[in-house]
């Protein structure tokens, strides 16, 4: 059973709660919550069976290049 979306949302403005904003920085308060519910919701689906190389890795696939198994 996975948590609701709101149960994040939520987690996230709790330990958000004391944030104040410095001058014209608000959007990061905001960010940090979305980062906080983007982090809590992969974490609640679990692990990947397989995790893809980033594309600027050695190990991403190239283009046009055959791939033996």
């Amino acid at each position: 059973c996975r948590p609701e979306p709101a149960v994040f949302q939520a987690a996230a403005k709790a330990a958000l709660a004391d944030a104040m904003p410095s001058g014209d920085n608000q959007f990061k308060i905001e960010l940090a919550q979305r980062i906080i519910v983007r982090a809590l919701t992969s974490a609640a689906a679990g692990t990947p069976q397989r995790i893809p190389a980033l594309p600027a890795s050695a190990f991403a696939p190239i283009s046009g290049a055959s791939h033996h198994a």
